[in-house]
């Protein structure tokens, strides 16, 4: 064992680092070049052979972290480049040829003998007797392979290692162990956790892909979770198990739970390894630069003269081609050439590197790296610009939204609104059900950053089997059977700067983060009410946004464009005018809010709960700009639309329906 570690071992540079290249030795390439001839049956099937491969490999080296291409290059490497003589390839397909003939016998017979004694053994076989032959069967192979030739035997033995691995895996005893592992470990967080408030917890990482996730997944899905639940489990418990599934299967998969306080530390900018050496090395030949430049000067102090004399001495050769410098001259021409390498040389590798990172954040994040593309040059560094204060955010937000206000309900246009829909049909309102949580987190995306609980969307979404359960409960919350926590309508909003970081708090757009339980239970109070207005004809067609098959923006954008075109082409006169209402989210009365679901005969269930549910909003400022952070008290939502979900752009589009039917009307009555 001491020898095999040893094959592996790294070579080592003066300052004792250790560099990442392998040395392959000849015993290791003899066990590549055999088992692929072995996996690959003589070079007939070459089917996933990397994998195979691979996979005797790291059963004979488990020590030795290596990816498939790279023992698949060492393969063409060995053949390329002629490591092994033909002789011994040669050799090394006969032992393999010999092998593969022996277990084709073995198979053969065995075979027949099952099918004799297939009727006999029917009724007395058992897990423990199929076992028992299959370990026999694995001794008689190995056994057969001891008398391969000797250098060869080692990887003779480890290739059959696979086999035994997998009659090993078959004891059902060891799935149930790790199974009580992970419930013994859900077990210890649900106790931490379980009346824990949801802002005290620590933050959830985003997870890879992997099967091993798949299958922890499967695990809880199907056998640990189901035990948990019961008729009388309600939305704050539900929401306690999705989170403690989190933090169990996070620290399966290795991953670090660590609580974050409210101004983390930020993380410094850091340069590779290569980068500072190459800084460096430039610094230092544009420091001899200017000292061989003040001494061909005639400045030749005496400090100036040791430096040069030093310089001399370390640049005698300016390349291997030619005779060595003499002149100063020479000597300033080799150190400026020396330069412009190193120059060009951190150049490109700093575009290399950049074309990299660029295509991690493709990958991880399509959103920031277009994001990115569109960020103007004097934003990459803002940490000397001034930002408001946690006061000046808290005073100018604080007055737009928790000074509440009323509408005049009085107004001529609302009563004659009223009468205009008077003759619909009321909304109905039926119980959630499982089919409709499973088809809107199936919409969600998986890792956007979540609310003040940590949780990310893809917990709810995979974690199937509580969907009949979170059905049920927000029937029994939206019908009032059940009080509403107070966690799930509070947001935490971050502030992103309209264009350059500004001192004025006016100049931050509110992005609110909202729990993921949240938006599930607004989206399905926008699917219903969306349903009655596309049933009734309530929007106003001029009204884009919101509605299902239309795209908003662009289509709006396209008849703009359109008649501007037309009017052109025809030489008519165009009177357009665009009015943009000021902070016209942020201002609309919440009395407003409710009426106008009455006016358009909403199920009163619904609008009982959202006149429930609007004292319940809150939310928490949020200003990044590293190193600075501010964050505010906790505000309450008085007057405005609770932004953040898919609510409120419909209940946005319904609140200014009434403007937009009488500018409709308005135009015909000027006709």
């Amino acid at each position: 064992m001491l020898r095999r570690g040893r094959i592996f071992l790294p070579a080592s540079t003066k300052a004792g680092k250790t560099r990442g290249r392998m040395k392959w030795s000849r015993e290791v390439n003899l066990f590549i070049m055999r088992t692929y001839y072995y996996v690959t049956k003589l070079e007939t099937d070459l089917t996933i052979y990397r994998k195979k491969l691979h996979e005797h490999f790291s059963l004979k080296y488990p020590n030795v972290i290596i990816s498939q291409q790279r023992i698949s290059d060492q393969k063409r490497a060995i053949e390329r480049n002629k490591l092994l003589s033909q002789e011994t390839l040669d050799r090394l397909k006969e032992e393999v040829r010999k092998q593969l003939e022996d277990e084709q016998t073995n198979n053969v017979e065995n075979e027949k003998l099952n099918s004799e004694t297939y009727s006999h053994e029917y009724t007395t076989l058992t897990p423990q007797t199929i076992l028992t032959k299959k370990t026999q069967q694995h001794t008689n192979i190995i056994s057969s392979t001891q008398t391969s030739h000797s250098s060869t035997q080692t990887e003779s033995i480890t290739l059959l290692l696979e086999n035994e691995v997998d009659i090993l895996n078959t004891n059902p005893t060891e799935g149930a162990t790790q199974t009580q592992e992970v419930k013994d470990k859900f077990e210890t967080n649900l106790t931490m956790y379980s009346g824990m408030d949801p802002k005290a917890r620590p933050p959830l990482p985003k997870l890879k892909y992997s099967s091993k996730l798949n299958e922890l997944i499967r695990l809880f899905n199907n056998d640990i979770l189901v035990d948990y639940i019961s008729p009388d489990t309600q939305l704050s418990d539900v929401h306690t198990l999705t989170y403690c599934t989190a933090v169990t299967i996070s620290e399966q998969l290795k991953y670090k739970i660590i609580a974050i306080e409210g101004n983390a530390r930020h993380k410094k900018n850091f340069k590779p390894p290569w980068q500072q050496r190459l800084e460096k090395d430039i610094a230092k030949l544009r420091a001899d630069i200017g000292k061989l430049t003040q001494y061909i000067n005639n400045n030749r102090s005496k400090k100036v003269v040791q430096s040069v004399e030093q310089i001399f001495k370390n640049t005698k050769i300016h390349t291997s081609h030619e005779n060595g410098n003499k002149k100063s001259q020479e000597f300033l021409d080799t150190l400026k050439q020396k330069l412009a390498l190193k120059a060009h040389r951190l150049k490109r590798y700093n575009n290399s590197q950049k074309r990299k990172n660029e295509n991690t954040i493709f990958l991880t994040n399509e959103k920031l790296f277009y994001r990115n593309l569109i960020k103007p040059k004097t934003d990459r560094d803002n940490s000397n610009i001034d930002i408001p204060t946690a006061e000046q955010l808290e005073m100018y937000w604080a007055r737009l939204w928790e000074n509440s206000a009323k509408h005049n309900d009085k107004a001529n246009w609302i009563t004659e609104e009223k009468e205009r829909w008077d003759t619909i049909e009321e909304m109905q309102f039926d119980d959630v059900t499982e089919e409709e949580i499973t088809t809107i987190t199936a919409r969600l995306h998986n890792w956007k950053s979540p609310g003040i609980d940590k949780i990310h969307n893809f917990w709810f979404k995979k974690l199937i089997c509580l969907h009949k359960t979170i059905a049920k409960n927000l029937t029994d919350i939206i019908s009032g059977n059940q009080s509403i926590p107070e966690f799930i309508a509070t947001g935490i909003t971050y502030m992103i700067p309209k264009g350059d970081f500004s001192i004025e708090a006016s100049q931050y757009r509110p992005i609110t983060c909202l729990p993921t339980i949240y938006k599930i239970l607004t989206t399905v109070i926008t699917k219903k009410i969306n349903s009655h207005i596309e049933h009734n004809n309530i929007l106003a067609e001029e009204q884009k946004g919101c509605r299902r098959g239309h795209m908003g923006c662009k289509e709006q954008l396209i008849i703009d464009s359109t008649i501007m075109k037309h009017a052109t082409t025809k030489n008519r006169n165009l009177h357009c005018t665009y009015i943009d209402y000021k902070k016209a989210f942020d201002s609309i009365p919440h009395s407003w809010l409710i009426q106008v679901l009455e006016i358009y005969k909403i199920n009163p269930i619904i609008i009982s709960f959202l006149r429930n549910i609007m004292t319940h909003w809150q939310t928490t400022l949020k200003l990044k700009n590293p190193p600075n952070f501010v964050t505010t008290r906790q505000i309450a939502i008085k007057k405005g639309i609770y932004q953040g979900d898919s609510l409120s752009p419909l209940w946005f589009c319904l609140a200014l329906n009434p403007l937009s039917i009488n500018c409709i009307m308005t135009g015909r009555d000027t006709d």
